[in-house]
């Protein structure tokens, strides 16, 4: 009878982990359709590099655009910058091209650094205005967006993967 109980115990709670697991995975998918929708016209901006360089989103329609969302007070987003440096090198001959826009509580002398240390060669523009982390739906940092040719986005990366390229 003792067996019999643990038995029913243990499987009582198997099926409370598997059924709270489960939840889980749900609440995570409605959260991310929360966010920017997958083919949605990614929203305009208009910014500038930390030269002073006036950038917008439109300048790139043809090109798939790879929106890289991050903060200097943001350690995961610095250690994807060696990542995403030899990736836009590697592909900005074929039609690509990496933007970095840095959001509210950056800061820009910190983020002239980096762009040095790094060798950063893409676009590190000044996006520290709230409204461009609304527009976007941002939540956490990193957060990165691929935008097609035709400026519809097709794919939101939130935090760091250890092979971003896999991912773009």
């Amino acid at each position: 009878m003792k067996k019999m109980n643990r038995l029913s115990l243990v499987l009582i709670a198997l099926v409370l982990i598997v059924s709270c697991s489960k939840k889980k995975e749900k609440e995570t998918s409605q959260s991310e359709g929360e966010l920017k929708k997958q083919f949605e016209l990614a929203p305009e901006f208009k910014l500038t590099d930390l030269q002073g360089k006036n950038y917008q989103l439109s300048d790139y329609k043809g090109k798939v655009v790879y929106l890289n969302f991050w903060a200097t007070w943001c350690a995961p987003c610095i250690q994807e910058l060696p990542d995403l440096v030899e990736i836009n090198q590697e592909y900005q001959d074929e039609g690509f091209q990496i933007l970095g826009l840095t959001v509210q509580g950056s800061d820009k002398e910190r983020a002239i650094e980096l762009q040095k240390e790094y060798k950063i060669s893409y676009p590190l523009l000044w996006g520290n205005e709230s409204d461009i982390a609304e527009r976007y739906n941002l939540r956490v940092m990193p957060t990165s967006f691929v935008v097609d040719r035709e400026g519809k986005i097709r794919q939101q990366i939130i935090g760091v993967t250890k092979n971003q390229r896999e991912r773009i």
